[in-house]
């Protein structure tokens, strides 16, 4: 016989019993952005034979837990609950044995349930005054789910404050799209633009929205920011097509600038042009950079990220810089560089009117 799931009274009155079902191992869905896609297929692989292999063995059962909730209070707060009583589910037929309303749920955070349950029902002793970045995160998931978010926003504006005074991620991480999501349901334009730029110049591959419920810019799915006092509606689905043409303008942009330093359509002078091409080219044979050059059109760019590109091209100016005494009045390649690299970064650009 199994153990008895654990009690959590919201209203010691209530009429519905909310069971939960979660497993407390889940397995992260962020990948390593330093590995390559056939690393993540191997892993794949490797996970789905060791479920297999395992079979055979005792499936380990998901822990469970009950809230003891009003369903008329859920029904004042939440459509999803309204909608589910005026449908006449199972869940809307007293059970025989406890005389309850059962309703079944799944793989939340049990915590973040609680606190949208006590929000729910008003229970303001119980509502935490902390809450850590993932916590907040998963609270919304369950707010978004069941439709609680403007029950929710009565009581995030400290928990916002919180995290305004906290130093925001400085790297592509799966820490920075869960402060990117917040931003977004916020409403924090600082905080969605810099997590942002992070994941469009960081990102090694397609950026990772470890399945939140982002607005994709699709089917209407967009949401409004505030933007330097300027109220804005956007979408994050072309985040990855912005990082696609930012790296795709400095792979072709440098490609040309090859090409034309190849056939002495720029410098002032062939020695000029022979000299900076061999400054380019042995730069991004150094970087590994020269056969992605030549592929400047592959998206989505697998293994490669615009800041490595970019930090890799900013080699050639050293070198020329630093590495010989350059003949006075010849042509610098930064001069030629710059260019390029400004107009890739112009796709970083978030102009709103776009979105």
């Amino acid at each position: 016989m199994g153990e008895n799931p654990n009690l959590v009274t919201i209203d010691p009155n209530g009429d519905m019993l909310i069971k939960l079902k979660y497993r407390s191992t889940a397995q992260s869905k962020w990948k390593n952005e330093s590995e390559s896609v056939e690393d993540w297929i191997a892993q794949a692989e490797a996970a789905k034979a060791v479920i297999e292999n395992e079979t055979a063995r005792p499936e380990q059962k998901p822990t469970e837990v009950h809230y003891l909730v009003s369903s008329r209070q859920l029904r004042i707060v939440s459509p999803y609950f309204e909608k589910m009583f005026k449908r006449n589910y199972d869940e809307t037929v007293p059970n025989s044995e406890d005389g309850l309303y059962h309703v079944r749920a799944q793989q939340w955070n049990p915590h973040a349930l609680a606190i949208m349950l006590n929000i729910a029902h008003l229970q303001f002793a119980a509502i935490p005054k902390e809450l850590s970045v993932r916590l907040f995160v998963a609270l919304f998931l369950v707010a978004d789910y069941y439709q609680m978010e403007d029950a929710l926003r009565l009581f995030t504006k400290e928990w916002q404050e919180q995290l305004q005074e906290q130093p925001m991620p400085t790297l592509y991480s799966e820490e920075s799209m869960l402060w990117m999501f917040l931003g977004v349901k916020l409403k924090e334009g600082e905080i969605f633009e810099s997590m942002a730029s992070l994941a469009m110049r960081e990102a090694c591959h397609p950026i990772q929205f470890l399945d939140l419920p982002f607005p994709r810019g699709e089917k209407g799915e967009r949401f409004f920011l505030m933007h330097k006092s300027l109220l804005t509606l956007i979408g994050v689905g072309q985040l990855d097509s912005m990082r696609c043409k930012a790296i795709q303008a400095l792979l072709a942009g440098t490609h040309k600038l090859n090409q034309d330093l190849y056939e002495g359509n720029a410098g002032c002078n062939d020695a000029c042009s022979a000299m900076m091409l061999g400054f380019l080219q042995r730069s991004l044979w150094d970087t590994k950079l020269l056969s992605h050059i030549e592929k400047h059109d592959q998206h989505p760019f697998e293994g490669l990220s615009f800041d490595v590109i970019y930090r890799g091209i900013n080699n050639v100016v050293y070198d020329q810089s630093y590495g010989i005494i350059i003949q006075a009045g010849c042509c610098q390649i930064r001069d030629l560089l710059y260019p390029i690299c400004e107009k890739a970064e112009a796709h970083f650009e978030l102009d709103f009117s776009t979105f």
